[in-house]
């Protein structure tokens, strides 16, 4: 099993949600996914521009939906 962290920011002058890759990689410099089988953290870019596939699903969902919290917000 694995759990998969993001960090969302909300910028109050500009009223907008992000995925906040950049303190993504400050706050969890050994990766955002963490294994419940091998006890450690790991990225969810896996080099080359390759990226695991359902951390990639994951941030697609996260940013539709950040998306649609933007559009209501305008």
């Amino acid at each position: 099993m694995k759990t998969h962290h993001f960090i969302i920011s909300y910028d109050s002058i500009s009223k907008q949600w992000v995925h906040d890759i950049d303190q993504e990689e400050i706050h969890y410099n050994d990766g955002t996914v963490w294994s419940e089988i091998t006890q450690q953290w790991a990225s969810g870019y896996l080099g080359d521009g390759e990226h695991d596939q359902e951390d990639a699903d994951l941030c697609e969902k996260i940013n539709d939906a950040l998306e649609q919290l933007n559009k209501t917000n305008k």
